[in-house]
């Protein structure tokens, strides 16, 4: 697992997730983001493991991924990318 702070860790995850303009939805757990996605195909299940992902699940165009007790910052860190990314359209 790399060990990356939830900033760096939310620039590999956006990526992973297939960028910004991909993710439709995001929320977490104690554990896991839970993001829904416009096309699975998009998402790298690669890029998700270097931002320290511990396991990447799919179902549908519902991905969770395990951070363990760092998904908290992880989310928020991300939620933050996706607003500079809204707000630059």
């Amino acid at each position: 697992m790399a060990n990356t702070s939830g900033g760096a860790a939310a620039k590999l995850a956006a990526e992973g997730l297939g960028g910004g303009g991909n993710i439709v939805s995001l929320d977490s757990c104690l554990t896991r983001l839970r993001v829904t996605v416009r096309d699975p195909r998009a998402v790298s299940d690669s890029m998700l493991g270097r931002s320290g992902a511990l396991a990447v699940i799919r179902k549908g165009r519902t991905v969770e991924v395990a951070y363990g007790p760092r998904a908290a910052a992880v989310k928020e860190s991300l939620e933050n990318i996706l607003k500079a990314h809204k707000s630059a359209l």
